[in-house]
């Protein structure tokens, strides 16, 4: 009973509305992390449980050449939103090169909310918030043989080309053809 409220007024009800955006408490792989695989998955934990916004969630990759950008939508088959964190993976790898690539990990305002009625937006990431350098850890495979492998009646003077599954620089050593 509240001091000057008299005896038999009803119930008093009242609701706390939570206005406070959500913050990201830790993300993997770390910011400035080095040697992250070309296949990691993403990981942002939250203070609070998340619900899915609007919008995409860019990975994408600082390269001059080849540059690699994914646009995940963040109600898509590659982003989960489960309790307080946000597991992103995406079906493509990213694409290390032959020297490794720095990649960003960007995302507007509201792509993310807390699940609070009415949401809080999570304020987004952009710049350097999230970044992360991505290596090279697979080997490169041979995709296609010309002359085909096994071929026969082949001239001595026919060029061999190999088309390999990614970039790939001379390195030392020789290439031994045997008949």
């Amino acid at each position: 009973r509240f001091s000057g409220v008299p005896e038999g007024y009803g119930e008093w009800s009242f609701m706390v509305v939570d206005a406070v955006a959500p913050s990201l408490d830790t993300m993997r792989p770390r910011n400035g992390s080095s040697g992250v695989a070309s296949n990691t998955d993403i990981i942002l934990r939250f203070n609070e449980p998340m619900l899915a916004g609007r919008g995409d969630i860019v990975i994408q990759s600082d390269a001059a050449v080849n540059a690699t950008q994914m646009r995940l939508s963040v109600t898509g088959d590659e982003v989960y939103v489960i309790g307080a964190v946000v597991l992103i993976d995406p079906i493509a790898n990213m694409n290390a090169g032959q020297s490794g690539r720095r990649f960003a990990v960007r995302m507007d305002e509201g792509v993310l909310t807390d699940d609070a009625m009415p949401p809080n937006p999570f304020a987004g990431l952009a710049g350097s918030a999230m970044w992360f350098d991505v290596t090279d850890t697979a080997a490169p495979m041979i995709e296609m043989y010309s002359p085909l492998r096994g071929a026969t009646d082949v001239s001595a003077t026919t060029n061999v080309t190999l088309v390999f599954n990614e970039e790939v620089m001379a390195g030392r050593g020789y290439i031994t053809l045997t008949p």
